[in-house]
């Protein structure tokens, strides 16, 4: 969700965002947000998306003979 009045945090929050996440600003909202990397998620990046049970079995067999 880019908008053009979003901008880089400063240093003063240079570790709020955590596991690679960039730090944002929007003028109009007291606090920053991150923006994750690909498998993590949170508010502060701090949830790592672990691969659903589906894509893990996909083009696997699961009977046995």
């Amino acid at each position: 969700m880019r908008t053009d009045h979003e901008e880089l945090c400063g240093t003063s929050y240079g570790s709020f965002c955590l596991n690679g996440g960039i730090c944002y600003m929007i003028p109009t909202v007291p606090s920053p947000f991150c923006r994750c990397i690909e498998n993590y998620t949170g508010a502060r990046c701090e949830e790592v998306l672990l691969p659903s049970i589906k894509s893990q079995t996909k083009g696997k067999s699961t009977s046995e003979c």
